[in-house]
């Protein structure tokens, strides 16, 4: 049953690093930008560990805000706080957990630019935290049998991501970017339960997700002189995408 426990919260703990990363700078040297924004995620794992078939789909709503600020030409630095909810649906084994917080700091950068191309490449990074979640429903299995989980507990959350990409603005009213990047993500588990009526807990697993690599691309629309609108897709071993409003100051 703890097994079973980590698998759950190893795919909970990875879906919940689907954010857009970005990649154009968003605020200009000396100036700020704020953004508000939604990231969708569905992801779909399986164990070894495990016997029988084991292949929950996760899917995740992130809601954020963002304010950024031009430390240089080419480059900027963020904070991020919101709200991610998590689903783990087609599977026996019910989890839920929502509006749990998070935070993020991270950078855009700029290393080559050639101006006549309107094309410019550089570097992005964020790492976030995200705070502890308990869910304490009983799977029906445990409500019939007596053997099951009663509680799933997730702290130390943590995620970094990592990439390198492009910039390309064909006209001034489109701007597409994207790269790959890099995702590492680590938590501790806290499970509580029974087995044919006798309780048993597990305290302090670590719990590491592969390193892994991924793809983005994202374009912007300037509406305004201070307004854009973004969309953003992510492919790794899952599909994710979202949108945010930008207002420059």
């Amino acid at each position: 049953m703890l097994s079973l426990a980590l698998c759950i919260v190893f795919c909970a703990t990875l879906a919940f690093a689907a954010q857009p990363l970005g990649g154009p700078v968003d605020a200009e040297q000396g100036k700020w930008a704020a953004s508000v924004g939604y990231f969708y995620s569905q992801d779909r794992w399986s164990s070894s560990t495990i016997s029988g078939d084991f292949d929950p789909k996760v899917k995740t709503y992130s809601y954020f805000g963002q304010l950024a600020y031009g430390i240089a030409r080419g480059w900027d630095i963020y904070a991020r706080a919101g709200a991610v909810d998590a689903k783990l649906v087609q599977s026996d084994v019910d989890f839920t957990s929502n509006g749990q917080f998070f935070a993020a700091l991270g950078t855009h950068g700029t290393l080559f630019q050639k101006k006549e191309w309107n094309l410019a490449l550089g570097p992005i990074a964020n790492v976030a935290y995200y705070s502890n979640w308990t869910d304490r429903s009983p799977s029906p299995l445990f409500r019939a049998t007596g053997t099951g989980l009663t509680s799933i507990t997730v702290k130390d959350h943590y995620s970094a991501n990592v990439g390198f990409g492009f910039r390309w603005s064909p006209t001034q009213l489109l701007t597409i970017y994207g790269g790959p990047f890099w995702n590492y993500e680590t938590a501790k588990l806290e499970a509580t339960g029974a087995f044919r009526g006798f309780p048993f807990s597990g305290s302090g697993s670590n719990i590491s997700a592969d390193k892994s690599f991924g793809s983005r691309l994202g374009i912007r629309i300037p509406v305004k002189d201070q307004f854009s609108i973004n969309f953003e897709a992510q492919m790794k071993d899952y599909f994710g995408a979202g949108g945010w409003l930008t207002f420059n100051f």
